[in-house]
């Protein structure tokens, strides 16, 4: 059954596209609410799971609920995506320690990676027409370009002036009409072969998830117990190996071994991990620098954060424009990675006394950097995938930047943490103030303002002090975010040829196809 009126899909599509934007806001707002939230809950040493939880629990959820979608339909797997995204915004909004917040984050990213592995899906199934389905898939490229961009920002506002709960309790109204729509006006596709093996690597996503959970804590332990870290890697590359061997095997993969068999895709994939890295890291950690580190509010860190957003929409805007007029596509994202490796170093020589403008004027150059980097990497994979690929190829995409993103926050969470502690007892021992550093070994003092007990006659000067081995150690991660980078920038020249009007003369011969098979069906009627 298809919607009756243009009135009913364009509702349809309303609701879906609240929903998933719903779900990429929430991928980095917490960016700028987290000093907020470990600051009142107390929790900095689950600073990076808080992000990651999020990510982690995304990435395995959209391959899999897109494979869950072309089996059983997707209208009602949408339907509980939202459920399950209203219910752990409220649980995150009302948690009372850090753990519970941690916890109620990953049920969320289960909610949002369900919501974009179905919901995407259902553009083809609303529009049959190839130049429909076309804008309405660059339409919701740019909401999710801008969601993320846009999150740290209003994230920060609504923080500052009504509490951080709140980000997370407006989900539950705003999803709740999203939900509506979609329950009223999109329709049920039951699948188009009632007869097709229903067969699900379970086994292969179990193996991936368990793999990924014990990266992160691989990746924690080795800036601990470095022999803890090693035998925790250990385990992980297990896991890893058996993880190919059930997917060479399995007769309905979790993810297609095909896939990374030709060098572009896999080059593709390696970047697409990359960028995730570069950017999250320069979502959660800009503003924990311009909050602790430089001791500004969140509403201002938020409007620092806000030309990232508006640059990185128009950058993407830009290269969607240019993309079909260029005879070599690749300049973009080489010209995006060259613009991130230049800016990215520049924030390790920051500080509080830098000026506004050149800070906002650094955010800027690194979201035109990623508007020319995201949109492009998606269009080029689905220029390379074969078009049986084509659905997993996508959605492999968005997952890996959601990997970098686990796997970067992660490595600079271990860099960070300890580096802190590192300079924080160097810089009161060079003042003198060595017996007050342990007041601030937790950096939530930092964000609350809070010197905690004992404090000295002066606590401006110690805050100052804290912040200055803060902002350091944040400037040793962000030169580890310039080597990725650089790494990036290598990469992308690697790339051969891509002819990405091969994908879209495809569309039209199935187009023609179609019209053929139409007027055929016409004539013998």
């Amino acid at each position: 059954m298809k919607p009756a009126t243009f009135r009913a899909t364009l509702l349809a599509m309303l609701g879906i596209t609240l929903a998933l934007m719903l779900s990429a806001l929430d991928q980095t707002v917490i960016g700028n609410v987290l000093p907020s939230v470990v600051g009142d809950l107390d929790g900095f040493s689950l600073y990076s799971w808080a992000a990651t939880g999020y990510m982690l629990t995304s990435m395995v959820t959209i391959p899999l609920f897109g494979r869950l979608g072309d089996l059983y339909g997707r209208k009602y797997f949408v339907l509980v995506a939202i459920v399950i995204f209203i219910a752990s915004s409220v649980g995150c909004g009302l948690a009372q320690d850090m753990l519970t917040f941690v916890l109620a984050r990953a049920v969320q990213g289960i909610g949002g990676g369900m919501l974009i592995g179905s919901g995407l899906a259902c553009i083809p199934e609303l529009f049959s027409d190839t130049e429909q389905r076309l804008k309405w898939q660059v339409l919701l490229n740019l909401v999710f370009t801008v969601s993320n961009a846009v999150g740290p920002v209003a994230g920060g506002w609504v923080a500052e002036h009504y509490g951080w709960r709140y980000v997370f309790h407006v989900n539950g109204p705003l999803g709740a009409l999203a939900a509506l729509m979609v329950w009223r006006y999109l329709p049920y596709y039951s699948p188009r072969d009632r007869h097709a093996s229903h067969s699900l690597d379970w086994m292969g996503a179990l193996l991936m998830t368990v793999a990924l959970v014990m990266l992160q804590f691989t990746v924690e332990q080795l800036g601990k117990d470095p022999l803890w870290g090693l035998l925790l890697s250990s385990g992980c590359a297990l896991l890893f190996v058996l993880f190919v061997r059930t997917e060479n095997k399995a007769p309905q993969p979790f993810l297609a071994p095909a896939l990374f068999r030709e060098r572009n895709l896999r080059l593709l994939f390696i970047l697409a991990t990359l960028a995730g890295a570069v950017m999250f890291a320069v979502l959660f950690y800009l503003p924990l620098l311009f909050q602790g580190g430089y001791g500004y509010t969140p509403a201002f860190a938020g409007m620092l954060m806000l030309p990232f957003a508006v640059s990185s929409s128009l950058g993407s805007i830009a290269s969607s424009r240019l993309l079909v007029r260029m005879k070599e596509p690749q300049m973009l994202p080489r010209a995006g990675f060259v613009l991130l490796a230049t800016s990215i170093p520049l924030f390790a020589i920051t500080d509080s006394r830098t000026p506004a403008w050149v800070l906002m004027g650094l955010v800027t150059a690194s979201g035109v950097g990623m508007g020319f980097i995201l949109l492009n990497l998606t269009i080029f994979t689905q220029a390379e995938a074969h078009r049986e690929h084509l659905g997993m190829a996508t959605a492999l995409q968005k997952s890996l930047r959601l990997v970098g993103g686990l796997l970067g926050t992660a490595v600079i969470s271990s860099l960070v943490n300890p580096l802190y502690v590192h300079y924080l007892a160097q810089i009161f021992a060079n003042a003198g103030m060595a017996a007050y550093a342990p007041q601030y070994r937790d950096p939530t003092v930092l964000v609350s303002g809070l010197a905690g007990p004992g404090a000295a006659a002066d606590p401006v000067y110690l805050m100052g002090l804290a912040r200055q081995a803060l902002e350091r150690s944040i400037a040793a991660a962000f030169m580890l975010v310039f080597l990725i980078s650089a790494l990036c920038c290598w990469l992308v020249f690697q790339l051969s040829p891509i002819d990405i009007r091969k994908r879209t003369d495809d569309a039209a011969d199935e187009k023609q196809h179609a019209s053929a098979e139409k007027k055929l069906n016409t004539s013998e009627v």
